[in-house]
């Protein structure tokens, strides 16, 4: 053989990976593909070098997946399901969430909202009962639950939960929503004093239009016709039915509430 032959063959052979199996032993750490963490090395091929424990990683650091955050990430697309109009995968993805987080208040309220629309009253109840035995005092929960038992032609069971509601967050929209079960119940007087100190500038359209209903059962005509104008200045359909209504009661014409 020629003086070199030998060094000629080496370097027409293929690049060989750990081709003796020592790849523990070199001084990096390509254990990953490339180069890892700190550089280790053994005196010998003899020494084994013992794998740290991994480094904890800052709390802050990465998304940590919870059942809580799976089940608001749920609530979200229902909501989005909702706004599309698919009431049957917005109904679909509370449940999951409920599965997932069956204390969360949110979704059993927004269950109880989805239950009540398609007309399963049992269900809606039943998950209104689950979020006031977490909190009784739930807001949410109790507007809900006093417009269902309205809706199920139930008044007083329906100002017993809107009462509760007012008194723990008085606001022109909650004494808007007791005011309907109180006219359900003919307590006109009521409404007029539940209602007349909230009518301002910033009062919504259904307040004034309860109250105009409200004045003009209780013999206060011309006030019910100052409150439906009013109600029309604020943003009330003059097709609603409710207001047409009102209009014929009071014998107002469409066109004299727009000028």
């Amino acid at each position: 053989m020629r003086r070199g032959a030998h060094r000629l063959i080496e370097l027409r052979r293929d690049f060989q990976w750990n081709s003796i199996q020592l790849e523990s032993y070199r001084t990096e750490d390509w254990s990953g593909g490339s180069l890892q963490g700190d550089a280790q090395s053994a005196p010998s091929p003899s020494v084994r070098i013992e794998e740290p424990a991994p480094k904890a990683a800052p709390v802050e650091a990465g998304l940590t997946v919870t059942r809580r955050g799976l089940a608001d990430h749920l609530l979200a697309r229902a909501q989005d399901s909702l706004d599309s109009g698919d009431v049957a995968a917005a109904t679909d993805a509370v449940e999951h969430a409920l599965a997932l987080d069956p204390s969360n208040s949110i979704a059993l309220v927004a269950a109880a909202v989805l239950h009540h629309r398609g007309g399963n009253m049992v269900k809606a109840r039943s998950c209104l009962d689950r979020a006031l035995a977490l909190s009784s005092d739930d807001v949410l929960a109790l507007t809900v639950r006093g417009i269902v038992e309205l809706g199920q032609g139930a008044p007083h069971s329906a100002r017993r939960y809107l009462q509760r509601v007012h008194s723990l967050s008085p606001s022109a929209l909650t004494a808007v929503a007791l005011s309907g079960a109180l006219l359900a119940l003919g307590d006109h007087q009521a409404v007029c004093a539940l209602l007349e100190p909230m009518a301002n500038d910033n009062a919504p359209a259904e307040l004034y239009a309860n109250l105009a209903f409200a004045q003009w059962s209780h013999g206060a005509a011309d006030d019910a016709r100052a409150s439906l104008q009013q109600a029309m200045v604020a943003g009330a359909d003059p097709r609603n039915p409710r207001v047409v209504a009102l209009q014929r009661k009071l014998a107002v014409r469409p066109d004299e509430l727009t000028h």
